[in-house]
């Protein structure tokens, strides 16, 4: 062999060589995304399921269930009468109770409250916040009100 065809074959050898190595690149970077989609995968998928587990625990663990609802800023209504009109119960889940339950509007058809503010003291305490209507009119009746 003549000295052109031997530097012809090492060019054509060295270029094959330069495409392995890119392919080779390029399938090990591949691997590295695929890789990548695995672990945020089974990332999310475990911080989804740890949500749901946190939820689960919230809406039927003893620890949440109602022990004692205060009721504040009310002067013409007894607590009493608070409780009952929103028929929240001791003993239930407070959380369950919040996202179920109408007691906002149970308590709003009392004629003098004018708005109805809940909070919650963990684990197990109801706060119950009423601001009362103001009478702006006095009806006077002259023959009955003497």
């Amino acid at each position: 062999m003549n000295n052109s065809s031997r530097s012809n074959i090492k060019k054509v050898n060295n270029v094959k060589n330069n495409d392995r190595r890119n392919i080779n690149q390029k399938n090990y970077s591949n691997k590295k995304k695929g890789k990548k989609k695995k672990i945020i995968l089974i990332f999310t998928f475990l911080l989804i399921a740890f949500l749901i587990c946190c939820i689960y625990l919230l809406f039927t663990l003893d620890i949440f269930n109602i022990s004692k609802i205060n009721v504040s800023g009310i002067t013409k209504y007894t607590q009493d009468e608070i409780i009952t009109s929103s028929k929240l119960n001791i003993g239930s889940n407070m959380f369950r109770q919040i996202f179920t339950s109408k007691f906002k509007e149970n308590i709003k058809t009392l004629p003098f409250v004018d708005e109805v503010k809940f909070s919650i003291t963990l684990p197990s305490i109801f706060n119950i916040e009423i601001k009362e209507r103001t009478s702006k009119y006095f009806a006077f009746d002259k023959e009955h009100n003497t």
